[in-house]
């Protein structure tokens, strides 16, 4: 496992920090959304399927770097992360 990690470039690291980022604006958003009626979120279940679609897509891209390197067209997914994340 200490091997996998040494090896790793920045962009490994930073589509990590990324998908804990958001894993924890993921969690924010239900705890906010779901405290009382005056923050409750008209479209929540978009915007849950927005905020999973972009974590996913996060852990896609770096699965697929390691798996085929960094020519594979499956790693261009990150770059259509922000749009999904943008959606919650």
């Amino acid at each position: 496992m200490t091997a996998f990690i040494k090896k790793q470039g920045p962009a490994f690291y930073f589509n990590i920090l990324s998908a804990a980022a958001g894993i924890a604006a993921f969690i924010a958003m239900v705890i906010s959304s779901t405290m009382n009626e005056a923050y409750a979120l008209n479209s929540f279940p978009l915007f849950v399927l927005g905020a999973i679609a972009g974590i996913l897509l996060i852990l896609i891209a770096v699965y697929a770097a390691n798996r085929w390197g960094n020519y594979d067209y499956v790693g261009t997914l990150s770059f259509f992360q922000p749009s999904s994340a943008g959606l919650s």
